[in-house]
């Protein structure tokens, strides 16, 4: 079987697998585009943790080289590829990030981040990735995530009202947000 000379990685969020929404449309999306698709995983995180993480910046920073350890292990185990896309949601934006700009670095790699960290931004490459936020988001406030993606010149879509899933609690307006993140999604999967 001839394998594409493209890549898609999913960097999921803690507590939001490759099977939630925003992950597993645009995984569909890549895959219908031509791109070969992998996954990575933190089996050692436990859902119970995760709003101990929100409360305690120690907690994250430990959360994240724990995962980075286990995702560069897994990495390991890829093929190489010409081009990849890292996309990521939440925790997953950071290594997403992390991962291009440190161990991707001389390779031609661009990003989709959904609901993106403060951090992502520490890391993120200028330009050539694309941002989705919900500005009820309780994990990190509008101003901070507006001023990261300026800062790397990075187009961002803010959802009014929507939470750290991009969901505002009303199924119409959340399929609504959906529908456009995807659209928005397939359109960037274009200029690739």
């Amino acid at each position: 079987m001839k394998t594409s000379k493209k890549c898609v990685i999913l960097f999921p969020g803690v507590g939001y697998s490759t099977d939630r929404p925003l992950l597993y449309y645009s995984a569909k999306l890549a895959k219908q585009a031509g791109w070969s698709l992998y996954a990575v995983g933190y089996p050692e995180f436990k859902s119970a943790a995760i709003s101990d993480m929100r409360q305690d910046q120690s907690r994250r920073e430990r959360a994240f080289y724990q995962a980075l350890t286990s995702v560069e292990g897994q990495l390991r185990a890829f093929p190489d590829f010409e081009r990849y896309l890292f996309i990521g949601k939440s925790i997953g934006t950071i290594l997403a990030a992390h991962l291009s700009a440190n161990v991707f670095k001389d390779r031609d790699v661009r990003g989709i981040f959904y609901t993106p960290l403060k951090e992502t931004f520490d890391f993120a490459r200028d330009r050539g990735s694309i941002a989705f936020y919900g500005d009820a988001d309780p994990w990190v406030g509008k101003e901070t995530i507006v001023t990261g993606a300026q800062k790397r010149r990075l187009p961002l879509t803010i959802y009014p009202g929507a939470n750290h899933s991009l969901e505002t609690g009303d199924l119409s307006k959340d399929l609504d947000i959906l529908r456009d993140v995807m659209t928005r999604t397939q359109a960037y999967l274009k200029t690739l």
